[in-house]
């Protein structure tokens, strides 16, 4: 039996992160775009945003006072902060504040704000770890949400899935394109020219869908012979 293929992964990664090199590290499943809050929004049931910091921003942050104002801040908001800390600030050499202090600090947003912190040693480990959560909260919640327990998925849930299955459209550009077109009939018809007008697909991008969307699809092995 050949296996399904693996299900998509989309991940919203804020414009100015653009800069930390992991965007190339993620760049066939991101999709570049301000955020309200956070840095790196990787789905799920609440919604998971990544807030990133290394450990001179944390430590910056911290003496500048913004640190649990931003923190409290995306615990009030609709989404499940995690703060994903590349480096240890305890070993950031030019830093000039207490160890006590920083450990003080760690407490109390693990314990008192109740925000998870992720550690990473560098860009490349923190795509690994925001690419793992994307696959757990979109394809872990998937296979156990409400498309895949007693009822099956409505109409709408299905024609979502199929959007989301082309190459390079996340959930925010998913929705431009059932706003731009009326069914999927209308989307698998469209040409270059009318995809470029969704907001969010670029002229290249419109080009390789509409290749796709309008190549033959390949022949069936066996044939008719080896239909039952």
């Amino acid at each position: 039996m050949p296996k399904r293929p693996p299900a998509p992964i989309y991940i919203r990664i804020d414009t100015q992160e653009q800069r930390s090199g992991i965007p190339d590290l993620l760049a066939a499943m991101i999709e570049v775009a301000p955020l309200r809050v956070g840095d790196y929004d990787v789905g799920g049931n609440p919604r998971r945003v990544f807030e990133r910091k290394t450990g001179s921003d944390f430590l910056g942050s911290l003496a500048q006072g913004r640190l649990f104002a931003q923190l409290t801040a995306l615990r009030k908001s609709r989404f499940a902060p995690v703060l994903l800390l590349e480096g240890d600030p305890l070993r950031v050499s030019h830093s000039q504040m207490r160890p006590e202090s920083i450990r003080g600090a760690l407490a109390y947003i693990t314990a008192i704000l109740r925000v998870p912190i992720l550690p990473s040693s560098g860009p490349t480990e923190s795509a690994h770890l925001v690419y793992a959560a994307a696959r757990q909260c979109q394809v872990g919640h998937a296979a156990h949400g409400p498309a895949a327990g007693r009822r099956g998925a409505s109409l709408s849930e299905r024609q979502m899935q199929i959007v989301l299955s082309l190459p390079g459209i996340g959930p925010v550009t998913a929705r431009a394109v059932c706003a731009r077109f009326r069914s999927l009939h209308e989307l698998l018809s469209a040409d270059a020219a009318q995809l470029a007008t969704v907001p969010g697909i670029s002229p290249a991008r419109a080009a390789a869908l509409e290749q796709l969307l309008h190549a033959s699809l390949p022949p069936s092995e066996g044939g008719k012979a080896g239909e039952a």
